[in-house]
């Protein structure tokens, strides 16, 4: 019993003696992954992860993001400062994570009741009609681009895309920029960091949207027939109690994204990972990690 509190205390100096080299080193991304490595009666090697902030007490998570994951944010919604980052400030592709920009412009921009003209598509799919409402659950639930198009057409492609590069410059996304509105151009790209202000500027205003993504499924209305249509959601966490709303976002050049906000210790936390084999993993640990703190 004495050795091991013995080895713990040598694990605590250890511990905060990174901490402080790190905090000294303010022009490197703070990569969590592998911040130190302490030889224990195990036979492998245990990576020990700190959080951006310092803490009262010295404590150890097993936390790390896979090699390949290129940016990583995870923050309490109530305070400025970061538990962990990584990248936070390196553009990526967004993929689809563009559509919670296209939302916001729809319901700004246009209203959540007008009704909007999707025209036929191949297969003889007929012309349909939907309320903007009923599309952006399309986009949130099962991130359907043909319903991203579609909002963007009824005020023109070219102005609508202009409107959410505008609209990023207004919440200060310096790092963001958009060239349609359904996320299928690798260029499409942003920050961790950009986006979460549009994260805080959605909550602020537009809650409506994530509290649709957070649904495990839901039905929209095609108003020309009247029938309805059920829609699951691609979102692994979606229907879970603690999960608040997000998106995800795909494309072979870019991985897979994933922004995710939860209640942990009745708080809101938010996730972003960007260019990740599988983020729902990558959140799940990180999650897991955040609610130790």
């Amino acid at each position: 019993m004495r050795r091991m509190k013995i080895k713990f205390l040598s694990i605590a100096s250890i511990s905060i003696l990174a901490l402080l080299m790190i905090q000294t080193e303010e022009n490197k991304p703070r990569n969590f992954n592998n911040i130190i490595k302490i030889e224990t009666d195990a036979t492998e090697k245990i990576q020990y992860a700190l959080p951006a902030k310092i803490l009262k007490k010295p404590f150890f998570l097993n936390c790390g993001v896979s090699d390949e994951v290129k940016a990583v944010l995870v923050k309490y919604l109530n305070q400025d400062a970061a538990l962990f980052e990584l990248n936070s400030n390196n553009r990526w592709s967004i993929a689809s994570l563009t559509k919670l920009m296209t939302a916001v412009l729809a319901i700004e921009k246009i209203g959540a009741e007008k009704e909007i003209n999707l025209p036929a598509g191949r297969q003889g799919i007929k012309e349909e009609i939907y309320k903007v409402s009923d599309l952006i659950k399309a986009m949130m639930i099962i991130s359907d681009n043909n319903a991203a198009e579609a909002i963007s057409d009824e005020i023109g492609r070219e102005k609508f895309v202009k409107l959410m590069n505008q609209k990023a410059k207004e919440l200060f996304m310096t790092d963001t920029i958009f060239l349609n509105p359904s996320g299928l151009s690798f260029l499409n790209q942003s920050t961790v960091s950009d986006l979460a202000k549009l994260v805080n500027y959605i909550r602020a205003n537009h809650r409506e949207i994530f509290e649709i993504s957070r649904q495990k499924e839901t039905v929209i209305t095609e108003l020309k027939s009247g029938k309805t249509k059920k829609l699951i959601s691609i979102n692994f966490f979606a229907g879970k109690p603690d999960f608040l709303g997000g998106k995800t976002g795909f494309l072979e050049a870019s991985g897979r994204n994933l922004i995710s906000l939860f209640n942990k210790n009745g708080k809101s936390i938010l996730i972003i990972i960007l260019g990740a084999d599988n983020a729902f993993k990558e959140t799940e640990n990180l999650l897991k990690c955040a609610g130790n703190i």
